[in-house]
């Protein structure tokens, strides 16, 4: 899941080091329009939105809306799976499951007084369960939500998580000291760098981090620890996306697609 709170930082401390410059070609705009917030595009080309804390899709020139005004701010959301969307509601220590057409599928709330649970962060795991950190316990928990059941997976993250993003198989947070760690669905928690400021960034499918510093978008591949920048003529980036070879660049004003397979 992307959280939405101002990321001030990413990646290895190599990031001063002189980087390789990758271009990125077949620019086009395939949508215009305004937004607050991008959350990103999934595999079927729908791209979804947050603004006025209402939750959007647009696909195929058409917009389905889903706004939740009992549960306040949203604070994250989740679209790894087109068919089974999550939003996070911190505030109301909830999320909310929607299907494709951001029809609610259900409310699950946290505010259990028998386990107490606040929760900090949330996204979808595979299997059926959500990946919660608790910040009471400091653990990062899999919740399955048909058995309604949870279990923490991991020691305590004594750090705090700042910033992180899911899929199905990992949890990504970087800590209030700027160190990057991910933790599997077993609990295996691998350390991965220590990182300088940015204002955006992202986890692809494939690993890959990709995020902006002062206007420019760069990439790293933490297995290679290989920092490269891509050069974009965009001076303006809100958000970034990247799906099946494509890299989505969020202006403000709408979205350009560029096609680059990242190094």
């Amino acid at each position: 899941m992307k959280n939405f709170a101002t990321v001030f930082i990413l990646l290895f401390s190599v990031f001063a080091s002189a980087q390789e410059v990758f271009p990125a070609t077949g620019r086009s705009v395939i949508f215009s329009g305004k937004a607050d917030v991008y959350v990103g595009t999934d595999q079927f080309g729908a791209h979804y939105f947050i603004s006025n804390n209402v939750f959007s899709k647009y696909t195929d020139g058409k917009r389905l809306d889903y706004n939740n005004v009992s549960k306040g701010n949203i604070a994250g959301a989740d679209i790894t799976n087109p068919l089974l969307l999550v939003l996070f509601y911190k505030d109301f220590n909830s999320v909310v499951l929607l299907d494709s057409q951001l029809n609610e599928i259900r409310q699950i709330s946290f505010n259990d007084p028998a386990i107490p649970m606040q929760v900090q962060a949330a996204g979808l795991a595979s299997q059926n369960r959500l990946w919660l950190y608790d910040s009471l316990s400091q653990q990062i928990w899999l919740y399955d939500f048909n058995a309604a059941t949870r279990r923490s997976i991991t020691p305590a993250v004594t750090d705090g998580i700042a910033w992180y993003e899911t899929d199905l198989n990992h949890f990504y947070w970087i800590g209030n000291s700027q160190k990057l760690f991910v933790s599997d669905i077993f609990g295996k928690v691998n350390f991965l760098g220590v990182i300088p400021p940015n204002e955006i960034c992202r986890i692809t499918p494939t690993g890959t981090l990709i995020y902006v510093a002062e206007g420019k978008l760069y990439s790293i591949d933490p297995k290679k620890d290989n920092t490269v920048m891509i050069d974009l003529p965009e001076k303006s980036i809100r958000g970034i996306g990247y799906e099946d070879q494509n890299l989505f660049i969020f202006t403000g004003e709408g979205i350009i697609k560029y096609n680059i397979k990242l190094p």
